[in-house]
């Protein structure tokens, strides 16, 4: 009988950050990509919790933050309506393939669509998060100045599930 190497899901909670968080998110941001200095980075990070904008990912045993997802809601004239920009994504490497970037995604879209919100677009050339972004509905177009964007278009997205 051979063992199998299975990884578990640990517990996540998907909450909004707290201001008093914004130095265990800077250093993610930092593991993530190699920023230089932090000056004015925890500030900035505050305001963007205070405006609502960033939710953690709390792993429930050992209330440790895992990851964070950043969304900016803007008005949009090409959308015709609120747009949510994904403007960060990120989960420790530890604990990626295992669904929580995804929770945190759809939760975000979530509170969003409560928002009143008509689409979501998000920049990236990661690989991994492209097939993230694919999985849940997203469609791949170039920008204005011929970067890769994807979007998703809540409008659709509804009729679709009517």
């Amino acid at each position: 009988m051979t063992k199998r190497n299975v990884t578990t899901t640990p517990a996540v909670l998907i909450r909004p950050a707290r201001p008093s968080e914004a130095s265990e998110i800077s250093l993610l941001f930092f593991e993530w990509q190699k920023f230089g200095e932090e000056r004015g980075r925890i500030k900035e990070i505050r305001k963007s919790i205070k405006a609502g904008q960033v939710l953690v990912s709390v792993n429930r045993k050992s209330n440790e933050i895992i990851g964070f997802i950043q969304g900016i809601i803007q008005n949009d004239p090409i959308s015709c309506g609120p747009l949510l920009y994904l403007s960060s994504l990120y989960v420790k490497p530890q604990f990626r393939r295992r669904g929580i970037g995804s929770k945190m995604l759809e939760t975000s879209i979530r509170k969003a669509k409560c928002k009143g919100v008509v689409a979501v677009e998000v920049a990236t050339a990661q690989k991994p998060a492209l097939l993230l972004y694919r999985k849940l509905g997203f469609t791949q177009f170039t920008g204005d100045f011929d970067e890769v964007l994807l979007g998703l278009d809540l409008r659709v997205q509804v009729k679709k599930e009517n």
